[in-house]
């Protein structure tokens, strides 16, 4: 069999043999038509992650990756200058109104603005809305 054809745990049962000695590495190299130099580097492949499986980790969840971290920062990001995106279209949209009124106003196509109905009924309005009446009677109390 080929040592491309193998899975991990035959391997690995390669790999065992080579550094027990019992069987030579040529005939080892042969029979599973492999070189030397790949089942060298298998075998350092094989011990790093041997020692990274054996370091000590710290307790509990692991936390978001670096990339994870900066994903949700971007999305962040994307999403606030989507919303003032929109808040300027819309500013936008409102003054090319009122330049639009504008300019029809400025060729005649809108009539001049008319008074209000209380204007034309001779009411005046008061400075201050309601406020008028409560000022009065705050004076009228006082004196």
């Amino acid at each position: 069999m080929k040592w491309k054809e193998l899975d991990g745990r035959e391997r690995w049962q390669v790999l065992e043999l080579m550094r027990k000695g019992d069987v030579p590495l040529k005939e080892i190299c042969e029979r599973f038509g492999v070189s030397r130099q790949t089942l060298y580097r298998a075998m350092d492949r094989a011990d790093d992650a041997a020692r990274q499986a054996l370091q000590p980790r710290t307790a509990g969840r692991k936390g978001p990756s670096q990339q994870e971290v900066a994903q949700a920062e971007s999305k962040g990001r994307i999403a606030g200058l989507s919303k003032e995106l929109d808040r300027w279209k819309t500013k936008y949209e409102a003054a090319q109104a009122f330049l639009e009124l504008e300019r029809m106003y400025d060729r005649g196509e809108l009539p001049a603005t008319q008074k209000t109905t209380t204007e034309s009924t001779g009411e005046k309005k008061r400075a201050g809305g309601g406020k008028g009446r409560i000022a009065k009677r705050g004076r009228n109390r006082r004196r």
